[in-house]
């Protein structure tokens, strides 16, 4: 028996439509999206600074003392000098906003206003029960005599972490908990690190893309001292730290080499050209490399896309999972594993 992709969601979401059932989660969603269009607001920001490219347009930092919840992935509009733009917001931490436009804005942005659209993500949810009529499933459990041994990458692990992560690895659903600090993550690592030994394929998610790069840091720990294995997992979408943007093995730039170098180094001068026209504010040499840089990316992101069906470990965020087409046809896996998972229903549902 096939098992649901999203355990807790596969409880209140049909699995056929048509029905009463398709129609009372049509109301339901309907309903949130309109709660969440009235609830819409608006922020002033100051002082905003360009800080780096991204796969999809420009990261700007804004100081943000707001007290919020605010996923990330969040789609909105930024008001600047009278233009609208749409804007993503990659993250909210230490009281600073990151958000990516998709218009280069200049170095310095000294006021702004943003309107944020938390509803998309429902918008999108609701296409996709339309479209397949129920929710996405697994393959069987991975392994039919139990658990397979956690191997050398279990060094350093307690006894509970060491049963928790054969749990996961042998149970058709399972949850873990712990307190903060507990080593929650670093058992969520070694369970993938184990399937990824046994070549089975693994969907790692995180309501946020902080938490995703703090599972993608632990599980290149893991496997540190197996690049081979390392060059299987990706880390899909928006990283927020740098070492995982720039990483060896995991991030999109180390499988865009490993692909088509050609076009790894094209990308690389592109963002050499574009970096020393910002510092001579070379305003023609800016647009020009700006252009080029995001139509290469354009072929990178491409290139990942079709790549997708062949990762062993594929790591983005919730929303990412729920918006993008190539994530959700990337399948399908033997284990989906969720990162903070408690999180998922209070930001997406």
């Amino acid at each position: 028996m096939d098992i649901p992709v999203f355990r807790e969601l596969s409880m209140c979401l049909p699995r056929k439509s048509g029905g009463k059932g398709m129609e009372e989660w049509e109301l339901a969603i309907k309903l949130e999206i309109e709660a969440a269009r009235r609830q819409a607001t608006t922020y002033e920001l100051q002082d905003g600074t360009f800080e780096v490219n991204l796969p999809d347009g420009y990261l700007y930092r804004f100081p943000f003392e707001y007290e919020i919840a605010l996923p990330d992935d969040t789609e909105g509009d930024l008001q600047v000098g009278g233009r609208v733009i749409p804007c993503r917001v990659v993250s909210l931490v230490s009281n600073h906003l990151l958000l990516s436009s998709e218009q280069f804005l200049g170095s310095l942005v000294p006021e702004a206003t943003i309107t944020l659209k938390p509803w998309q993500v429902l918008l999108a949810l609701r296409e996709i029960l339309h479209r397949q009529g129920g929710t996405p499933v697994l393959r069987k459990p991975a392994f039919a005599s139990g658990p397979p041994a956690l191997g050398v990458v279990a060094r350093g692990f307690n006894p509970s972490q060491a049963a928790a992560a054969r749990a996961v690895v042998d149970s058709p659903a399972c949850a873990v908990w712990g307190p903060p600090g507990t080593g929650k993550t670093r058992t969520a690592s070694l369970a993938v690190a184990t399937l990824l030994q046994k070549e089975r394929r693994v969907l790692c998610l995180a309501p946020t893309n902080t938490a995703v790069d703090q599972l993608a840091k632990e599980i290149g720990q893991r496997l540190k001292d197996e690049p081979k294995l390392l060059q299987k997992v990706l880390r899909y979408g928006f990283p927020v730290q740098e070492q995982i943007r720039e990483h060896p093995y995991i991030s999109s730039k180390a499988h865009i080499a490993c692909r088509n170098p050609r076009l790894a180094t094209a990308i690389n001068e592109a963002e050499k050209g574009l970096h020393e026209a910002l510092k001579r504010g070379d305003r023609d040499a800016i647009k020009r490399w700006a252009s080029e840089v995001g139509r290469l990316r354009k072929q990178g992101r491409e290139e990942l896309r079709r790549y997708l069906p062949q990762v062993m470990v594929l790591l983005t965020t919730v929303a990412m999972s729920l918006t993008d087409k190539d994530v959700r046809e990337a399948g399908p896996f033997d284990l989906l594993l969720v990162d903070e998972a408690s999180m998922v229903g209070q930001l997406f549902l």
